[in-house]
């Protein structure tokens, strides 16, 4: 196995959309010694690969700024940063709002009056000068590199209509005809586009915060063990082979072995498994992992990179960065649609010159081209995707969703298969009694009771299930007791019979297996089969107990009599049967993918209906796993809530996550459902499909009126029609045309 290639990140200033991204990618793969660029929109980063050694930072800085970007050696940017600009972007935006509402209606609905034109170019200036500043820049950027994008079409647009509506003020007598006048399109034009682009900066916002959450899991200190004596370290100052000391209550802060002790540690974070693992000597324990009881030495194993933790935040680092942004379908036209615009309006210009080379007819001549670049002012083309995002986000928040962006729909719309994660996900995370198995003298209340005993001193996610079910059949005898007469009698009643679990002395916990004590004078044993083995009669145990469950068992007996079983099982949740059908039903291919044993992921996949399942699965395996599928051309959607589920998250195409799972999980995922429930998972599927028609829709309205507005403005229909389309007739169909978009973006909210 050769060695791994040279990496390196580095902050990516300006990009906005895809076609930024395409530009970046382009110019860096061009550098000599760079084998792979993967470009991070949403975090801002560019992860590079190196044949051979890394290439000097000023190279790098070079070929990017050739492409009107900068690079920085900075890592992603902090959240300070993004808040800057994120105020900088809203205070535009709220600044341009009620000064495009006045400039529109002044232009459509008031008659005229005393210098109008000059109110006008008044209330309109600050919007596009300053307001919109931040699109002329790019503009210009893109231009001085020779790169056309959104913001050149929009800074074209706008700023034609700008200058010209001025030159009208200014010259009047230029004109032969009525001065044309477009102040409302310059700042409605600049104000739509701010509001998208606000949205967009928002998204990227929540979804850089993934590797933010993985970095909060580790503790950043250490208690170092040398001889008996304690001593607070940084992570970063351990090494391999030191021994530090982890309480109870306390996540490991680094890779290791156990040294000396034993515990009960909560893994959900890698493997996704409910129930605690039991760790004794020679044990292996992973940084931040959380030791829920027991005091353990732990010797270092891994440092560094080479741990576990970091390792998933590489995983979702190199998977966010992989995935090739969706570009923007104005983005696409945009390249082409402005040099052919501009093509055509110089055109338009020479043709009329040389058809009538008069003083009159270069005015007309200069007319017509405005026209042609006014008529193209892309207002309907801002209006087409932010209205719609905006429009389904709202639903979708009526629904139980949080969308992140504009690409997370277009993303949903195209997926052909969906990954399940178990617990948590489409089971409610929380272990209860689902069986109780009498094999000795005793009757199920009596056994239960037995059981709570033991088990009321257990910190052990297993022992509050059992508990839980004590405490709820205890609840349930007393309401039904005629003389609980009152909600206040049957608190007394409760607290007074609540610790009558019996008297337990002498409690004795043994990590990963069980526990005892001294009940009523009688040695109990609660545990698992090992523990059993070890304590108890297993002799006494019937056969169909021997073979795997899919639910827990927890044994309870004495030295000489086994009492009973106990089953606990993590239960569906209610809609989980009825999602998975419904999804079913709308064509997608379904998997259930689990870090849980055999039997529970079977009989889980059985219940719920879902065919294809794996289990024991590493978030390593599961991230490999949604790979594959995209490999071979498939869209892939996970949805997950745990830690171990955030490589997998990002590494589909689309992640979805339960807010009811951490917020690694969540801040990976493009969609997040607000709720306890499932459904919203198929509501959201069938939204974004409707989303993409919607603005498919939008996107044909904003250039249907060019198609068919251009030629009038140019004047090719001219030798047979003899009309030539008037300026005010353009700005009506720009209009017309955002109206359009607008309502029916609206369709989303039925």
């Amino acid at each position: 196995m050769g060695n791994l290639p040279e990496r390196a990140n580095y902050q990516i200033e300006g990009m906005h959309c895809a076609s930024c991204v395409n530009r970046v990618e382009k110019a860096l793969q061009k550098v000599p010694g760079v084998s792979k660029v993967r470009v991070n929109l949403n975090a801002e980063r560019v992860n590079l690969e190196f044949v051979g050694q890394p290439v000097p930072l000023v190279e790098l800085e070079k070929a990017v700024a050739s492409a009107g970007y900068e690079l920085h050696e900075q890592k992603s940017p902090t959240d300070k940063m993004r808040a800057e600009r994120d105020q900088s972007l809203k205070r535009r935006v709220i600044f341009a709002l009620p000064l495009a509402v006045l400039i529109f209606c002044l232009s459509m609905f008031v008659s005229e009056f005393p210098y109008k034109n000059v109110v006008l170019a008044l209330l309109t200036s600050p919007v596009v000068l300053w307001s919109g500043r931040p699109i002329f820049a790019s503009a210009f950027k893109g231009l001085k590199h020779g790169a056309f994008n959104m913001d050149t079409l929009i800074a074209i647009g706008s700023g034609t209509a700008f200058l010209v509506s001025l030159t009208a003020i200014i010259f009047p007598q230029f004109w032969s005809e009525h001065p044309p006048v477009y102040f409302d399109a310059a700042a409605i034009t600049i104000f739509f586009v701010l509001t998208g682009r606000l949205l967009e900066e928002r998204a990227k916002r929540k979804t850089a915060s993934a590797i933010d959450a993985l970095v909060d899991l580790q503790p950043q200190t250490a208690m170092l063990w040398r001889n008996g004596d304690e001593t607070e370290v940084s992570i970063e100052e351990l090494e391999v082979d030191n021994l530090i000391r982890v309480r109870p209550g306390e996540r490991i802060p680094i890779d290791g072995q156990v040294f000396e002790g034993s515990g009960s540690v909560d893994e959900s974070m890698v493997t996704g498994e409910s129930i605690p693992v039991g760790k004794q000597e020679n044990d292996a324990v992973i940084g931040g992992t959380l030791n829920l009881s027991g005091g353990l030495i732990v010797k270092v194993t891994q440092v560094g990179t080479n741990t576990v933790l970091h390792q998933i935040m590489e995983l979702v680092s190199s998977a966010q960065s992989s995935k090739a942004p969706i570009a923007r379908l104005a983005d696409k036209v945009a390249s082409i649609f402005v040099p052919a615009v501009m093509g055509i309006a110089l055109l338009t210009f020479i043709t009329w010159c040389i058809i009538d080379p008069t003083a009159e007819g270069i005015s007309h001549a200069v007319l017509a081209a405005v026209t042609v670049l006014v008529i193209s002012c892309p207002c309907a083309l801002g209006l087409a995707t932010p209205t719609a995002m905006s429009t389904a986000m709202g639903r979708a928040a009526e629904l139980g969703l949080m969308i992140k962006d504009a690409e997370t729909l277009e993303v949903a719309s195209r997926i052909q298969q969906i990954i399940f994660d178990k617990t948590g996900t489409l089971t409610e995370g929380k272990l209860s009694v689902s069986q109780i198995h009498i094999l000795g003298t005793k009757s199920e209340q009596e056994l239960l009771q037995l059981a709570a005993a033991v088990e009321q001193h257990s910190e052990h996610p297993l022992a509050a299930a059992i508990l839980n079910e004590n405490s709820k059949q205890q609840a349930t005898k007393l309401v039904r007791d005629p003389l609980a007469t009152s909600g206040l009698q049957l608190l007394e009643t409760l607290k007074k019979d609540s610790p009558q679990l019996r008297s337990a002395t002498d409690f004795q916990n043994f990590a990963g297996q069980g526990a005892q004590a001294n009940v009523d004078g009688d040695l109990v044993f609660v545990g698992n089969k090992k523990f059993l083995a070890q304590h108890g009669p297993v002799e006494q145990l019937p056969d169909h107990f021997l073979n795997d469950s899919a639910a827990s068992l927890v044994y309870l007996f004495s030295r000489n009599e086994l009492f009973g079983v106990i089953e606990v099982l993590d239960n569906l949740k209610e809609d989980a049967k009825a999602t998975v059908a419904e999804l079913q039903q709308m064509g997608f291919e379904l998997t259930l993918i689990s870090g849980d044993r055999l039997k529970t992921v079977q009989a889980m996949s059985a219940a719920v209906g879902i065919n294809n399942f794996q289990a024991e699965v590493l978030p390593e395996e599961k991230s490999r796993k949604v790979e594959s599928l995209r490999i071979s051309d498939q869209k892939v959607a996970m949805v997950g809530d745990g830690i171990n589920d955030a490589p997998a998250l990002a590494a589909a195409d689309l992640g979805i996550a339960m807010s009811s799972g951490t917020d690694v999980a969540i801040a990976a995922a493009g969609m997040t459902v607000l709720s306890d429930q499932l459904m919203p998972v198929a509501e959201g599927f069938r939204l974004a499909r409707r989303t993409m028609t919607i603005i498919k829709q939008n996107l044909f309205f904003a250039f249907i009126y060019n198609l068919i507005g251009i030629p009038f403005a140019a004047g090719v229909f001219y030798p047979w029609t003899g009309w030539l389309l008037p300026p005010m007739f353009a700005a009506a169909a720009m209009s017309f045309s955002s109206i359009s978009v607008v309502l029916n973006s609206l369709r989303l909210r039925k």
